[in-house]
Formats: structure tokens, C-alpha cells, sequence
């Protein structure tokens, strides 16, 4: 049974707009050249560290391959992804919040943390469960150290 859990975004909290200019991703020479390979290493880390594992609430989640894609880039503690709901019911503007309710409506968990770097489509009732993500430099130390408190 899994204790603590990270919702986590891809763009914008692995792979920043920083990423996506930096001479690294122009070199393409990574296990998956979408990836930010600094930020898989700092997140595995404190996943490892701490026990927390991850729950992908990405759009990168509609792609059924997306959890094995991210794994071969290097992601540890991947438990699953959120259902996708923005398919099966009309566009509401919670979607990923609704989405992120779905999944711990069916999931054992003592504490949760959503990381990403939009809060419009979260639910009022997560707000305090979020910590919102500069997608310009993406998930940082600093960012991680928040983290680690939260899970105390």
C-alpha cells in the first residue's frame, strides 16, 4: 500500500522552457530527448529517499505508453497515472483536479502533493495539496526541499 504520493506534470515541472533552450537538449544524446535527465535525477532522489511515489496527472498520460517512456528515461516509483476524464465527460475547466480526485477516490494514501505549474485546473479543495511549479526552470532543489517537509 502506497503512503505518500507526488501527482507530477511533465512539461513544465520535468521538462522546463529553460530545458527545451539549453544547449543539453540541442545535443539530443539522452535516454529520451523530451526528458530532462537533471530533473529524473533529482526527483528519483527524494522519491527514494523519502518513499514517495509517483502518479502521472500529465496530458503525457493519453498516450498509454507514456509511464514505460518515462521509466526508460530513467523515472523511478512510478505507481500509475490519473484516468484520463477529458475524453469521457464535456471540457470543465477542473478537469485535472477532477482527475486527481478520481484517483484518490480509489487509492489508499496518507498524504498527497501535486506538482505542476498550473493551478487553474486544480480543484479549490486540493489548493493547499499543491505546490506550483515555475515552468520556466521546471522542478528545482528548492522545490524538492519543500517536498521533503511536506512528507515529514
Amino acid at each position: 500500500m502506497c503512503r505518500q504520493i507526488c501527482f507530477i506534470d511533465v512539461d513544465g515541472v520535468i521538462n522546463s522552457s529553460n530545458w527545451y533552450k539549453s544547449q543539453d537538449y540541442f545535443q539530443n544524446n539522452f535516454k529520451d530527448p523530451d526528458i530532462d535527465p537533471k530533473t529524473i535525477e533529482i526527483i528519483n532522489h527524494f522519491t527514494n529517499e523519502i518513499g514517495v511515489k509517483l502518479v502521472i496527472s500529465s496530458s503525457w498520460k493519453i498516450d498509454d505508453g507514456c509511464i514505460e517512456r518515462l521509466e526508460r528515461a530513467g523515472l523511478d516509483n512510478i505507481i500509475g497515472r490519473t484516468p484520463n476524464l477529458i475524453f469521457t465527460v464535456p471540457y470543465v475547466k477542473f478537469c485535472k483536479g477532477l482527475e486527481i480526485k478520481a484517483w484518490l477516490g480509489v487509492h489508499n494514501f496518507d498524504k498527497y502533493l501535486i506538482l505542476d505549474d498550473e493551478s487553474d485546473s486544480i480543484l479549490d479543495e486540493q489548493r493547499e495539496n499543491l505546490l506550483l511549479i515555475d515552468y520556466r526552470v521546471g522542478l528545482t532543489d528548492e522545490n524538492i526541499e519543500y517536498c521533503k517537509q511536506w512528507f515529514k
